[in-house]
This record gives structure tokens, C-alpha cells and sequence, in this order.
């Protein structure tokens, strides 16, 4: 008799334990995706923060790049030309950086083509005032400065950086927002694994102390505690 009562108790107790490791399991799959997402939206905040110093790079090199043109067509000093020459290698590298980088969050294929095309013809602009003034002829290099071409150039560039870092920062805004978001994710979803844990510890402990009152070993010597004697 006791025995068939302990069995749909055990059945059901058995039951609650398998949801309860099931809401487990669950809970940290779901631990593990927000963990996950943290770790590809700081990997994607990384990228947009090394796009945003590329584009700083190459604008500070190519204002340079005119400036020093400029200096050198008044004062054809060699240690400028050093200065100069330094330049073209570092703003192709830049460029060949943030190529590399597309499609990084911020940057798009059509900006930064927009943009290699503006840097190749300010650098072909300066090469012909340095040509200028190489050449002894610093009238010449002074009428390529004054020429409208060179501050169309300027602007051309500063549009283009300027949409591509406001992008680049919006999608920063975002990113840093799903990093939020998927840690709050992950703390709930370790405070429940934690709950689940305790009550699922809890319902073993029961169910092993069920067992052992039903079992019919622990009712064998009931009654008044004496064995019967013929």
C-alpha cells in the first residue's frame, strides 16, 4: 500500500526535477548568447575606434600635405621635402588600412573610395607646386596655391571625413547600447541559473528524503518498536 502511494509522488517529484534542470539549461544557453553578444559588439566597437583614428590620421596628413607645399613653394627647404616625402607613404598605408577595414561599422565602400580619390588628387596637387619649386620657378608653384582647386579640395575631404566619423559614431552609439543591453542580459541570466540551481538542490534534497521515509525497509519494525515473539 505504502508503495503505491510513493509512486505517483516519486513520479511527480521526478518530473519537477527534469523541468527544473531543463529551466537550467535555459537559463544558460541564454547566459551564453548574451555573453556572446557582449564579446561581438566590443570586437565591432574596437573596429569603429580604429576606423575613427584612420580617418583622423589621413585628414591630419593631407592638411599637412598642402600645408607643407605651401611653406616649401616660399622656403624651398630641404628638411620640408623630407617632411613631404614622408607623407605619400603614410596616407597610402592609411587608405590601404581603412580598405581593409570596409564594411566596418561607419564606413561604407563608396566613402572611402570618395575619399582615396580626393587624397590622390590633393597629393597630385601638391606634387606639382613641390615640382615648381624644385624646378626654381616658385611664381608657378605660387599660382598652382592660389588656384581654387586646392580649397574645393580641402572642403571636398572635410565633408567626407565628417560623414564618415558621424556614422562611425552613431554606430558606436549603437553598439555600446547592445553591450548594455546584452550585459543586463547575462547578469539576470546568472542570478536565475543561481535561483534555479538552489531550488533544483532543494528538490533533490526532498525527493531523497521522501524516498527514504516511503521506503518500505523504514516501516518494517513500525508500530511499538518490539519484534513479535512466538
Amino acid at each position: 500500500m505504502l508503495c503505491d502511494v510513493a509512486r505517483p509522488r516519486r513520479a511527480r517529484g521526478l518530473i519537477v526535477l527534469a523541468l527544473m534542470a531543463l529551466s537550467l539549461t535555459l537559463v544558460c544557453v541564454l547566459a551564453a548568447r548574451s555573453l556572446r553578444a557582449v564579446d561581438d559588439s566590443l570586437q565591432a566597437v574596437a573596429r569603429t575606434e580604429y576606423a575613427q583614428a584612420q580617418l583622423v590620421d589621413v585628414d591630419e596628413a593631407l592638411s599637412d600635405l598642402v600645408a607643407l607645399a605651401g611653406v616649401y613653394a616660399i622656403t624651398p627647404d630641404e628638411s620640408l621635402y623630407a617632411q613631404y616625402r614622408r607623407l605619400g607613404p603614410r596616407i597610402d598605408a592609411t587608405l590601404d588600412r581603412l580598405d581593409a577595414l570596409v564594411p566596418a561599422p561607419g564606413l561604407t565602400r563608396f566613402g572611402v573610395d570618395a575619399l582615396a580619390a580626393l587624397a590622390r588628387d590633393r597629393e597630385q596637387f601638391a606634387a606639382g607646386v613641390i615640382q615648381a619649386a624644385r624646378a626654381g620657378d616658385p611664381r608657378a608653384a605660387q599660382r598652382l596655391l592660389a588656384q581654387a582647386r586646392p580649397k574645393s579640395n580641402v572642403s571636398a575631404v572635410r565633408a567626407t571625413v565628417g560623414a564618415l566619423q558621424t556614422e562611425g559614431r552613431r554606430a558606436l552609439s549603437l553598439d555600446r547600447a547592445a553591450i548594455g543591453r546584452a550585459r543586463l542580459v547575462f547578469l539576470i541570466s546568472l542570478w536565475a541559473s543561481g535561483a534555479v540551481a538552489v531550488v533544483l538542490l532543494a528538490a533533490v534534497t526532498m525527493q531523497l528524503l521522501g524516498a527514504g521515509r516511503h521506503h518500505p525497509s523504514a516501516h518494517r519494525f513500525g508500530g511499538s518498536g518490539t519484534v513479535p515473539v512466538d
